[in-house]
């Protein structure tokens, strides 16, 4: 398994993703409705150990093209869809419910670095939103 896979098919376990459009891999649509987990760069290891085992952090971007206007009822479903998509992955952190990820590497925390937001507005009809997380592993011991 993948870091990819393994984030594919967590949010793709997701209730709030049962509804929706397709849920894409580093591909954002061009159509409202379309979901995509994007690759993010992710820094060096933030913590060495004599054994070699170190701690890191893996970031990635998970966005929506979403309808946009000035019809505040459709402003306010694209926020509350990120404010439960946050609520959903801080009740799996506390779980201690995580992606999958490669062999050699155990998942620790998988938190929202920000909440959901209005991160470009495409068009007069349609914006992309994101929400952007980090999930912190240990690479080097067992699981």
């Amino acid at each position: 398994m993948t870091f990819a896979e393994g984030f594919y098919e967590f949010f793709r376990a997701c209730p709030l993703f049962a509804k929706k459009n397709p849920l894409n891999y580093n591909y954002r649509g061009a159509r409202t409705g379309q979901y995509t987990i994007d690759s993010a760069p992710s820094s060096p290891p933030i913590q060495r150990y004599m054994s070699g085992t170190t701690i890191n952090e893996k970031l990635i971007v998970l966005g929506s093209v979403e309808a946009y206007g000035e019809d505040v009822r459709v402003q306010l479903g694209n926020v509350i869809f990120y404010e439960e998509l946050e609520a959903w992955i801080e009740q799996q952190n506390r779980l201690k419910n995580f992606p999958q990820t490669p062999d050699g590497t155990v998942p620790m925390k998988l938190e929202c670095v920000t909440d959901g937001f209005l991160a470009a507005v495409d068009n007069p009809n349609a914006a992309f939103y994101q929400i952007q997380l980090k999930l912190t592993y240990k690479k080097g011991g067992t699981r």
